[in-house]
């Protein structure tokens, strides 16, 4: 798969992610359901198996979609990476593309 097709897989899996968040966050309004609820806690598992699956799909074997989707909040909370002598924040999904291919590459 060359990285036009492994972008792409990686913008619909963030606007996924960003529909699930909103209408989770819009029932958890209206009734206080944790995410971990019998009814959430399906749902967000289902989500990881499908980032463990796209994962596998973009070569990612060091975690990297978990980092960006969990601690950049999907580049909400830009983060920085660094490789070597390169650092650079990593706020979208080129860049965390970026991230996956340095990790492959090195």
């Amino acid at each position: 798969m060359i990285t036009e097709q492994k972008t792409l897989q990686l913008k619909r899996w963030e606007a996924a992610y960003r529909a699930l968040q909103k209408t989770y966050d819009s029932f958890h309004q209206l009734t206080e359901s944790k995410c971990d609820s019998p009814l959430w806690g399906p749902i967000w598992h289902m989500f990881e198996l499908y980032t463990d699956s796209l994962a596998k799909l973009v070569n990612d074997d060091s975690h990297w979609l978990d980092w960006y989707c969990w601690e950049c909040g999907m580049g909400d909370s830009p983060m920085k990476a660094v490789f070597g002598d390169e650092e650079f924040i990593v706020d979208d999904i080129d860049k965390l593309m970026r991230c996956i291919d340095f990790d492959r590459n090195s």
